[in-house]
């Protein structure tokens, strides 16, 4: 997963407002990533969705995948 920096985040929490949190197994997405991607290329189109890791408040690793609109 590409982490970016924190005024990145910061932009994308300004930008979208649509965030879902997505839990992360400890072995990570694997190949699946890949295939997230280019699910969210084709359907949102680059530049419409960002991917930040999430905290791990709740004792597992997680991902946001913010989004301009719930659509």
């Amino acid at each position: 997963m590409v982490r970016r920096s924190g005024p990145a985040r910061i932009t994308d929490d300004r930008y979208f407002p649509v965030r879902v949190r997505i839990a992360v197994s400890p072995r990570g997405f694997g190949n699946q990533l890949d295939a997230m991607h280019g699910w969210l290329n084709l359907h949102a189109g680059r530049g419409n969705f960002a991917i930040h890791g999430a905290d791990n408040d709740l004792g597992m690793d997680g991902a946001f995948f913010y989004f301009a609109d719930a659509p």
